[in-house]
């Protein structure tokens, strides 16, 4: 198992001090000037880690289930987002982007959810050419209304039908959503990645005796479904970013 931290910044030490990889946001990454993109891929590279995984998909405004985004300009923004992902050792992006597949007033699910399909399968078929992998992230209802559990992101990827596409399970998502974290047993074969936070509204790192023991508990179920690939840290970090990833890497040690 992997163990990384979601943070665009940051990123000097944490090699130092026993991460493997960083999550990185791509629509960042994708935004940025070229000699600005330059700099932060030399940044990124000089640390001895590579950014294996991504999240935050899309840029504010690009919806892909309005109909206003065409199939050319969702192909070009894959495009230009993978090439340079790829370029800093990207694997995995997670397709979260709450607002940018909600659902408008007025819009009929299915004509949302077909576009939302059909916008995936471009992504995939560019990220394929660079050996990416395309998961979505399952959202709580308070974020979205397109794919909130991890069973709708399973029949999801039953749909869409492409070896390079999954979802993830994200704790923080599971929880506002009351779902059992069960639910990563149960469609262990869609599960391509993990963000981690504690069982808790405020989203923090895990550090009361009682996220301990969650995390024991969750430890133990990807153990029994052997699940080998990456763990993000995706929750607000304790007292500080660098105390508290220092503090998780001893957290860390349940995982392994």
């Amino acid at each position: 198992m992997k163990f990384g931290v979601c943070s665009k910044d940051n990123l000097e030490y944490l090699g130092d001090i026993g991460y493997d990889y960083f999550e990185i946001s791509l629509s960042h990454l994708s935004s940025l000037p070229d000699e600005e993109y330059e700099k932060y891929k030399n940044t990124i590279l000089s640390t001895g880690l590579k950014a294996e995984a991504a999240n935050l998909f899309l840029p504010a405004g690009f919806s892909i289930v309005d109909g206003t985004r065409s199939a050319d300009e969702i192909r070009d923004y894959a495009e230009k987002a993978f090439s340079r992902f790829a370029a800093v050792g990207g694997a995995i992006a997670v397709l979260g982007s709450s607002g940018q597949r909600r659902i408008p007033d007025g819009l009929a699910y299915e004509e949302a959810y077909s576009r939302f399909v059909d916008a995936i399968t471009i992504f995939c078929r560019v990220a394929e050419k660079y050996n990416i992998t395309v998961a979505v992230e399952p959202l709580n209802t308070d974020e979205t209304n397109l794919i909130n559990t991890v069973a709708q992101a399973a029949e999801l990827c039953q749909k869409v039908d492409l070896a390079n596409f999954g979802c993830i399970a994200d704790i923080y998502h599971i929880h506002k959503n009351n779902e059992s974290i069960s639910t990563i047993r149960e469609f262990k074969n869609y599960i391509k990645h993990i963000h981690l936070s504690r069982r808790n509204n405020d989203r923090k790192m895990p550090f009361e005796a009682s996220d301990i023991d969650d995390c024991k508990e969750l430890a133990i179920l990807l153990k029994e479904i052997g699940y080998n690939d990456r763990i993000s840290l995706e929750c607000g970090l304790v007292p500080n970013f660098e105390d508290g990833a220092k503090a998780m890497m001893r957290t860390f040690e349940i995982f392994k």
